[in-house]
């Protein structure tokens, strides 16, 4: 009886090493899992921290900003007494750059007048990098609007808010493309800031042909080569075009102006009509 009592003990161990794990195991592994669980659920809240309203808006309107470089003729001065002899008077070759934005998605495009002025070549360069020849369909020097457009459909557009309704403190995001190519890509750079007041009416001063009224006061950063591109709300919809600055160092202070949207896209749906502004007019002879 004793041997066989000994023997049944010796199978009992041997069966629980082999079988389910032992108790102090069991915890181990349940508090690694609560772990992980916890660590999952802490990366989880603090990407939904992260992203923010302003976040979403940069994603839903930055596929339709694009960077636009003008190749254009313009007259200067000679620089040196060389030039006397090797570049024919008036004709100074200039390259310039500045930003727009798709309206429709057969490749309509709002810029600033002043971006395609004497344009003899434009090229739109997309988010992706990919450039196309554009073609300057009208310009408007007194509200400083101009379209131009690119041979390619089924391309995002520009969701379009209200600049009537606009809250002085309320959140905006510039977007465009400072400098052009020299940050390395034509993604387009963003910058945020509030309205710091609107109707605002800006003098003309040296040779500005625009009159730029009511218009809306930023302190997004601006910075040449933002001319242009769209300034949206918090929900990604473009309130208006930004267009100017004052500064004394040609960067931005914090002085930044738009034109509101609804001028904008009123301009430009009667230049992809006519090809140009047609206004009222009185003829009076005294």
């Amino acid at each position: 009886m004793r041997s066989r009592a000994l023997l049944l003990l010796a199978l009992a161990v041997a069966c629980r090493g082999r079988g389910a794990p032992a108790r102090g195991d069991t915890v181990s592994v349940s508090t690694a899992a609560a772990q992980v669980a916890a660590r999952a659920a802490a990366d989880a809240q603090t990407s939904s921290t992260r992203r923010t309203a302003l976040v979403a808006a940069v994603e839903r309107a930055s596929g339709a900003v694009v960077s636009i470089n003008v190749t254009s003729t313009r007259e200067a001065p000679p620089r040196t007494p060389w030039d006397f002899f090797f570049v024919p008077e008036g004709a100074r070759i200039v390259q310039g750059y500045g930003t727009g934005f798709i309206i429709r998605p057969n490749g309509i495009i709002v810029t600033n007048q002043h971006v395609v002025a004497k344009a003899t070549k434009v090229v739109v360069t997309l988010p992706d990098g990919t450039d196309l020849p554009a073609k300057v369909l009208g310009e408007d020097p007194l509200t400083d609007i101009a379209v131009v457009k690119v041979e390619r459909q089924n391309l995002p557009t520009m969701p379009t808010g209200h600049s009537t309704d606009l809250m002085i403190g309320e959140w905006v995001v510039a977007m465009g493309n400072p400098y052009a190519y020299l940050l390395g890509n034509a993604e387009p750079t963003v910058t945020v800031g509030v309205v710091s007041a609107t109707s605002r009416n800006i003098l003309p001063s040296g040779d500005q042909t625009g009159l730029y009224l009511d218009m809306i006061q930023t302190d997004a950063a601006i910075n040449p080569g933002n001319s242009g591109g769209p300034l949206t709300n918090a929900l990604g919809e473009v309130v208006g075009v930004n267009s100017s600055i004052f500064s004394n160092s040609g960067g931005s202070v914090g002085l930044g102006f738009a034109i509101p949207i609804e001028r904008a896209l009123r301009v430009a749906d009667e230049i992809i009509r006519n090809g140009s502004v047609r206004r009222a007019w009185v003829g009076l002879d005294v």
